[in-house]
């Protein structure tokens, strides 16, 4: 791995190809390309079962229902995108894109819609190197942005990759905002209200104050702090759950859903995939721009 690329993305990454290795009637999100991302290190857990146990029993006590709030977010950012591409949709920009395969998996994406990666240079470096080792060529209907979100000004950066700010777009920001800094995150918003095309939107997860700022004394909390900061990535943005609607309104949005990841246990969670625990901390968001 590269020096910068995200260690995060490729934790996320595992996440959903172990879940690829429960039944299938009891799986949350499916995602095949998941395990073909993973660098050589993780590769070799996944595919050795004692250690992957071991890693399982570790990282349950550890980060107690991060992987079902993880499955679960996954899951739910799916269901919004097969919407509005059933609806037609032109575009989709996947802001931090990581290791996120939605390009690659789903078919109805491939046929008909253009995506924007928009990610650091390090891990999309590494990214690109792995497509091309799946598919032989980079796909066409995406299209890779190099940004650095704190210095780079996203408007320019898409528009260098032929974005179209009269298409319909669906924005994803999955694992993100709780990353950025509260002014970038203006940025971020506002760039989507007036250039993400008629009907635009966005769909992304956030975290409460307490969790970024370390006042939540839950021990998944804790230690995903402690790992975050070995790795050199810091939280730096959170919101309550009831501020969520009026920060969104004051950025020319109307939220459409808001939802604390536990709370989808009964819809997405099967068979005995509906004892796993799943964090609290986590919430999901969709909204539209208002008044389109």
């Amino acid at each position: 791995m590269s020096a910068g690329a995200s260690i995060t993305a490729e934790i996320m990454a595992f996440h959903r190809a172990t879940e690829m290795l429960r039944p299938e009637d009891e799986r949350v999100c499916q995602d095949p390309f998941a395990v073909k991302f993973l660098s050589q290190e993780w590769a070799e857990i996944f595919t050795e079962r004692q250690r992957l146990t071991a890693l399982a029993i570790e990282s349950a006590k550890k980060f107690p229902g991060i992987n079902g709030a993880v499955v679960a977010r996954a899951r739910f950012i799916d269901e919004i995108v097969l919407q509005y591409v059933e609806e037609g949709l032109a575009q989709i920009a996947i802001l931090g894109a990581g290791y996120d395969s939605r390009a690659y998996r789903i078919q109805e994406i491939k046929e008909n819609v253009t995506v924007f990666e928009v990610d650091d240079p390090s891990t999309q470096e590494i990214k690109i190197e792995r497509l091309i080792k799946i598919f032989g060529e980079k796909p066409g209907h995406v299209r890779f942005v190099p940004i650095d979100f704190v210095s780079d000004d996203l408007k320019t950066r898409l528009m260098e990759h032929a974005y179209d700010p009269q298409k319909r777009t669906l924005f994803i920001m999955e694992g993100l905002i709780f990353y950025l800094p509260a002014q970038v995150i203006d940025r971020i918003f506002t760039f989507i209200a007036k250039h993400g095309g008629f009907s635009g939107a966005v769909v992304f997860d956030y975290l409460p104050p307490s969790v970024i700022n370390g006042t939540s004394d839950r021990t998944e909390v804790q230690n995903f702090r402690k790992d975050l900061e070995n790795y050199g990535e810091y939280l730096r943005f959170g919101l309550e759950s009831n501020e969520l609607a009026t920060f969104l309104m004051q950025r020319g949005f109307e939220l459409k859903k808001n939802i604390n990841a536990p709370d989808l246990r009964a819809k997405y969670f099967p068979g005995k995939s509906r004892e796993r625990e799943i964090t609290p901390i986590f919430w999901f968001a969709h909204a539209a721009v208002r008044g389109l």
